[in-house]
């Protein structure tokens, strides 16, 4: 079984951090890459196609609602924080 790809998308570290944690405890296998911010939500999408985005809607430089269609395109299951 291939392990599941998680994309974490949040300007605070401490945040992706705990959620991090708290996804390797369920998932132990699981490959996480977090991102602050909008502009690397795009890069993360091309490198690593995740099956689930937890993404934050208050990004300290744009706003998170605008990402999700992008996400559902990209095929990744969106929740948002």
């Amino acid at each position: 079984m291939k392990p599941l790809r998680f994309l974490l998308v949040d300007d605070h570290p401490v945040v992706r951090l705990g959620l991090s944690a708290l996804i390797r405890m369920g998932y132990p296998m699981a490959h996480i890459t977090e991102v602050s911010t909008a502009d690397q939500v795009h890069t993360a999408l091309a490198a690593h196609a995740p099956h689930v985005t937890l993404l934050d809607i208050h990004l300290a430089s744009s706003n998170g609602l605008a990402l999700i269609e992008t996400l559902k395109i990209a095929g990744s299951k969106v929740l948002v924080l």
